[in-house]
C-alpha cells in the first residue's frame, strides 16, 4: 500500500510539472502568429494571396479587393470591376 501512494504522488507531481508547458504561448525558435477576423479588417473572409513590399508593408489578395496592412492599421483596395484578387 505504501509503495502506490508514492506512485500517486510521483505521478501527480510529475502531471503538475508537465502541466505548465501546455500553459505557454510562445516558445523560443516558434513564430509569433496573430489571428485577425474579418470584422476587424471589415472585408471578406476570403483571402487569397499575400505579399510583402520592401517597406514592410503587407498586401492580401482578397475576395473584396486588396487588403493593405502596415503593422497598424488595414486600408482596403477597390479594384476595377469588385474583381477578386488571387
Amino acid at each position: 500500500m505504501n509503495s502506490f501512494k508514492t506512485l500517486t504522488i510521483i505521478f501527480l507531481f510529475l502531471g503538475f510539472v508537465f502541466s505548465f508547458n501546455s500553459f505557454c504561448q510562445h516558445k523560443i525558435g516558434q513564430p509569433f502568429i496573430k489571428y485577425y477576423t474579418p470584422k476587424e479588417y471589415h472585408e471578406s473572409y476570403q483571402n487569397w494571396c499575400v505579399n510583402q513590399d520592401k517597406r514592410g508593408i503587407m498586401y492580401f489578395g482578397n475576395s473584396n479587393g486588396i487588403l493593405e496592412y502596415d503593422g497598424s492599421s488595414w486600408r482596403s483596395i477597390k479594384t476595377p470591376n469588385n474583381s477578386i484578387v488571387r
